[in-house]
């Protein structure tokens, strides 16, 4: 739904596709998340509920009983917070001088965070709207009569350009992926993207915090997700990449992995940015290998 924000994803949807799969295979799951999902099952793991007052409470009791139904959890790129070590504010001190400067920084997104009117804007949407991407990638100009064929090879030589520019660096590091990944990402796997959950990166971001979502001023009884990290003791896996721009591989590791309290925790770098590092030339070798042995020996 559009108005959906982490607080529900973490209530409602991850408790019921966790119950399918325990239910159908009688097996206790691994959960394995992908960038926002992170945040997502922190939420799980604190037996989040909403109360009725409307807020969104932790239940300790339900948290543990819920990792206990767990053989563990990885995270992939995963939001843990939400600042960069070069910071915006930090530009004129600490300005961005290397190409590894770079891939700890992240202006766009502060400076964005920081527009009062981007919430106005999009809190009355019903979404952001992004399924018209696909829809550009593939026009069906070979069908045009004669010229048609010509203007398809431009048109895709043109999106190929495109996908080796920095405007998509956010989301990709471009030697390690294959350009028909970018596309196929673009025609296959966007989705409509809620103007709450958009709102509540953006208080992530000026807080430089993840919590539950508020619109306007920060209130006082705001949950702030990295409560539940002290309480964490199941396996943990916090996989980063170490050219990813929006989940930043030194903030996974010191907001994530080091104050998650479980002993059997363990952080991964691997080259590549926030979608290439599982999609990408080296995510086999470097990602979906080495994880296929650490579930088996924790099966």
């Amino acid at each position: 739904p559009y108005h959906w924000t982490v607080e529900d994803e973490a209530v409602f949807d991850l408790p019921a596709l966790i119950e399918k799969v325990r239910s159908s295979t009688a097996q206790r799951p691994f959960i394995v998340g992908h960038s926002l999902s992170a945040w997502v099952i922190e939420g799980y793991l604190a037996g989040l509920e909403y109360g009725a007052d409307g807020r969104v409470h932790p239940n300790r009791a339900l948290g543990r009983a819920r990792q206990a139904g767990l053989k563990g959890v990885v995270t992939v790129s995963g939001v843990y917070n939400l600042w960069w070590p070069k910071a915006l504010k930090n530009a004129l001190f600490d300005p961005v001088l290397s190409r590894e400067d770079y891939y700890r920084s992240n202006y766009e997104l502060e400076a964005l965070a920081r527009t009062s009117p981007l919430y106005d804007v999009a809190s009355p949407m019903p979404s952001l709207p992004l399924s018209w991407i696909g829809d550009v990638l593939t026009l069906p100009l070979e069908r045009i009569p004669w010229i048609g064929p010509v203007l398809a090879d431009a048109y895709r030589h043109f999106q190929d350009a495109v996908i080796d520019s920095p405007v998509l660096s956010m989301f990709y590091f471009a030697s390690n992926t294959p350009a028909e990944v970018v596309r196929l990402h673009g025609v296959d796997g966007l989705e409509e993207f809620g103007p709450h959950l958009l709102e509540q990166l953006g208080n992530g971001i000026v807080q430089r915090q993840t919590t539950s979502y508020y619109h306007g001023d920060r209130p006082a009884d705001a949950y702030v997700y990295a409560s539940v990290r002290k309480d964490l003791r199941l396996p943990l896996l916090f996989i980063a990449g170490d050219h990813d721009r929006l989940a930043n591989a030194d903030v996974i590791h010191d907001d994530g992995y080091a104050l998650s309290a479980s002993a059997d925790k363990q952080y991964w770098r691997a080259e590549g940015g926030h979608l290439d590092v599982i999609s990408g030339r080296r995510s086999d070798a470097e990602v979906a290998q080495p994880l296929v042995q650490w579930f088996r020996a924790r099966q």
